[in-house]
């Protein structure tokens, strides 16, 4: 009961644009907060305010959900969002349970057909994309340390979102 009632709770949410899966600690090492964190808060800001798109970045979107579980809310989020970002600068993190459990559920609901083939982002940086894990190995891999990173972004998060519009306008037809 208390499971059903978290998750309507949840899907009241207004849908996401975009959803960033990232380390964002990692304790073995004593580091509160990763490289990765800062990296995509900085994604974050450019797309939710520059930008105009919904994002749901954990750390500012389930920053007013003290107490609750974020579980349904991240549930919630992968199943609105039209994009993942999956960022990363360690490949060991892209491993780690909880950004391995989200880009896995993510990468399921594309082959279900119930994503658009491109809307899994892989952006990395500091290591060769090779170092990525076979699952990831064939999809779009953006070098986050480019010049153009944010600006090729945007294009790619833009040109996704655009062709899920134009599949739900055929499909109204």
């Amino acid at each position: 009961i208390i499971r059903k009632e978290w998750l309507e709770k949840a899907s009241k949410e207004e849908p996401y644009d975009v959803f960033i899966s990232f380390k964002q600690s990692d304790r073995e090492n004593d580091i509160e907060k990763t490289k990765d964190y800062y990296a995509c808060l900085e994604i974050y800001n450019y797309l939710q305010y520059k930008c105009g798109l919904n994002v749901f970045f954990s750390p500012e979107t389930l920053k007013n959900k003290i107490s609750e579980r974020y579980e349904p809310y991240i549930y919630n989020a992968l199943n609105t969002s039209k994009v993942m970002i999956l960022y990363d600068q360690k490949p060991e993190y892209l491993t780690s349970t909880w950004v391995k459990n989200e880009w896995i559920r993510y990468l399921r609901k594309i082959i279900n057909h119930e994503k658009e083939p491109n809307s899994l982002i892989v952006a990395y940086e500091n290591f060769d994309a090779y170092k990525l894990p076979k699952e990831l190995k064939g999809l779009q891999a953006l070098n986050a340390s480019s010049k153009d990173f944010l600006i090729t972004l945007t294009n790619h998060i833009n040109k996704v979102i655009e062709e899920e519009s134009n599949k739900q306008k055929l499909n109204k037809t």
